[in-house]
């Protein structure tokens, strides 16, 4: 009972990560981020991409990852989704500039 305990855990760790990492990648990229798609679907895909990704993404260590460790990753994978949606935000608005200007 143990083993299992221990491997509901990893994967429930790691499900949050991945959430938390793809649900603020989804808040900051343009087509996403606005009001025209509601928060409910929103949240839905990001559910539904996490469950997908879970197989692929490696499991947290077999040990008892302890709260400090959670929240360092937690800071860890948010630092990283805002990177991957600013990054992307700012590939659109280049598009979108070059757009302007091909368009002037």
């Amino acid at each position: 009972m143990n083993a299992l305990y221990q491997l509901a855990w990893s994967d429930f760790g790691s499900f949050v990560l991945i959430f938390v990492r793809i649900s603020v990648v989804f808040s900051l990229i343009p087509y996403f981020s606005s009001e025209s798609m509601p928060r409910r679907i929103r949240a839905v895909v990001v559910f539904f991409m996490s469950m997908i990704l879970l197989p692929v993404v490696a499991p947290l260590k077999a040990g008892d990852p302890n709260l400090a460790d959670m929240m360092m990753l937690l800071v860890q994978d948010l630092i990283i989704g805002v990177a991957i949606g600013l990054a992307v935000s700012i590939i659109f608005a280049g598009v979108q500039t070059a757009g302007q200007f091909v368009g002037f």
